[in-house]
């Protein structure tokens, strides 16, 4: 059974959207954390909403 070509980039591109939205997350919790000070739990908060959204509003777009 060869496998569906549009199923691996749709794999491919939701594993890229996953890292991307990563990739946001660190650079706003490091950016809370060293830039303003915030605790490092309190600041984990905003920043996983901004990716989640971030990474929703990539796949919703791109991939869905």
């Amino acid at each position: 059974m060869k496998p569906d070509k549009n199923l691996f980039l749709q794999f491919f591109k939701f594993g890229f959207v996953g890292v991307i939205a990563t990739l946001i997350h660190v650079s706003v919790l490091v950016g809370l954390v060293e830039i303003l000070g915030m605790d490092p739990v309190v600041s984990s908060v905003p920043a996983f909403l901004i990716a989640f959204i971030v990474g929703y509003f990539l796949n919703h777009r791109w991939n869905f």
